[in-house]
């Protein structure tokens, strides 16, 4: 008796741990929502439609199969994008460029926000590619991997 029951606990167990870890994938309404939440922005940040996103970070409609991005006013460089797409590379290489931009602007009038724009959180997990500014980086970083991690929870 005593056998079985050991066996059976070990499978519940293995069971648990198999379930714990890493996430399939960013689920980016949710993930949008932890970080609203948990991240410190100089100000509040308001979610720009697709068109919008398009025209901001350069990317083409055909580019992505999901976007969200949610941006302060142009007085802080604070936003951050979570871009779905088949070709991380392509959305790494237009995100850069895009912070090489903002960086350019705001270096001569607004020094402390383009320092910013050079040191994002910017990551990429799996087909997701996600890029948060802020002065409240660690905690960011520490955010994407509690929620890659499946620690934090929406």
């Amino acid at each position: 008796m005593k056998k079985i029951l050991c066996t059976m606990l070990v499978s519940v167990i293995a069971l648990v741990l198999a379930a714990c870890g890493k996430i399939d994938g960013i689920v980016q309404t949710e993930f949008a929502k932890i970080i609203n939440e948990r991240v410190s922005f100089t100000e509040p940040l308001t979610r720009i439609n697709d068109s919008s996103v398009q025209k901001r970070y350069f990317i083409n409609a055909g580019e992505y199969s999901e976007i969200t991005a949610y941006v302060g006013t142009n007085a802080t460089t604070d936003e951050f994008v979570i871009v779905k797409t088949d070709n991380t590379d392509n959305i790494v290489s237009k995100l850069s460029n895009y912070l090489t931009q903002v960086n350019s602007t705001y270096s001569s009038y607004r020094p402390e926000e383009a320092a910013k724009v050079l040191s994002p959180v910017f990551k990429v997990y799996k087909d997701t590619v996600v890029l948060i500014v802020t002065n409240d980086t660690a905690n960011a970083e520490a955010v994407f991997d509690g929620y890659l991690n499946g620690e934090i929870l929406p």
